[in-house]
């Protein structure tokens, strides 16, 4: 299945559709054989309108959102999976575990029903992830929350 002209690697259901989140983590621990991770968009569903509902313009912009990663190389940054436009967040070579996160900012909790992860450009398929995890937090910890 293709959307927005790439591979989509991930079209799932959120397990917890309760609980409004202000943080929303991609934890990513396996990809498709290649030496770095691309992701060209991820996007948080909520009723089907996308999330975060602004492009975003740099890590920090529009404010209050606020995109990062644990690595990432500098003509990629993590700001571009939520741009619309740029060609997506790539890491450096040799990383093949990799997050991303999200901060929809003090107030811009939401409850998601579904995500998307769209891969890269058919020319880069093997640095799309196989095995990811999906996270929400309201501390920003991701750990010991419910």
């Amino acid at each position: 299945m293709t959307m927005f002209g790439y591979n989509t690697l991930g079209f799932g259901a959120f397990p917890n559709r309760i609980t409004a989140y202000r943080y929303f983590l991609l934890d990513i621990t396996e990809i498709d054989g290649g030496s770095r991770i691309t992701i060209n968009d991820f996007t948080l569903l909520v009723g089907g309108v996308h999330h975060p509902a602004a492009a975003m313009t740099s890590n920090t912009a529009p404010s209050p959102l606020v995109a990062s990663t644990s690595n990432s190389i500098a003509s990629a940054l993590p700001w571009y999976a939520f741009d619309n436009v740029n060609g997506g967040w790539t890491t450096e070579d040799g990383t093949t575990a990799a997050w991303m996160k999200i901060d929809l900012g003090s107030g811009n909790e939401i409850v998601i029903d579904q995500y998307l992860i769209s891969g890269p450009h058919s020319g880069d398929l093997n640095r799309g992830c196989t095995d990811w995890t999906l996270e929400g937090s309201n501390t920003g910890s991701f750990s010991g929350e419910e």
